[in-house]
């Protein structure tokens, strides 16, 4: 007759369950939660300063990279609320923020734009 196997030490059960998991997930939703705070309080004072620039004399294009900058941001905010509720990256708005950035940066960036 053979003896029972011993139970595994509490340790490694502790381990190999899915707890290790649960908290790391619950420590990287509070980062995008700091991060989702930090981006909120920055497109507050962006929004200020946009405002502040609309009063004369108005510098059209600094107006525009102000306005395409907060659009920037607000796409970011959203992958970020995307993530916290799917727990998955958004391809289709990670790809909209880089479009609109690129886009930003041509528009502000005339020398980059070689008419022949």
């Amino acid at each position: 007759m053979q003896t029972p196997i011993k139970s595994l030490p509490p340790w490694y059960t502790w381990f190999s369950s899915r707890h290790i998991v649960r908290i790391l997930e619950t420590v990287q939703d509070l980062i995008v939660i700091s991060l989702c705070v930090g981006l909120f309080s920055f497109m507050v004072m962006q929004l200020r300063e946009m405002f502040l620039s609309l009063l004369p004399p108005l510098n059209f294009p600094h107006l525009t990279s102000d306005i395409l900058f907060l659009l920037i941001l607000v796409e970011l905010f959203r992958l970020l609320i995307i993530y916290l509720q799917e727990h998955r990256v958004s391809i289709g708005v990670a790809v909209e923020v880089s479009i609109v950035s690129v886009l930003r940066e041509i528009i502000v960036q005339p020398k980059y734009i070689q008419l022949a």
